[in-house]
């Protein structure tokens, strides 16, 4: 069995993940001003080439792999 099926190792990445949104303070700055933190994103997304190419790059590969989800469950005999 590969180690990404198993379920405590899942579990591991998914509380990982979590702990990295208080870890960064990012849970913080969301909460206390919204507002102010998705306007600083959207300063950077129009002045830097990065934020914007990253971005996409992000959506991108976001779209792409929820794409692959209904094909990974069909070869799986899940649907």
């Amino acid at each position: 069995k590969n180690v990404l099926e198993n379920k405590v190792f899942n579990w591991f990445i998914v509380i990982v993940s979590m702990s990295s949104l208080f870890s960064t303070g990012l849970a913080n700055a969301l909460v206390e001003d919204l507002g102010g933190t998705v306007q600083g994103y959207a300063d950077i997304f129009s002045s830097t080439a990065i934020a914007g190419v990253s971005s996409v790059d992000f959506a991108i590969l976001c779209a792409t792999g929820a794409s692959m989800i209904p094909e990974d469950l069909e070869r799986r005999g899940f649907t």
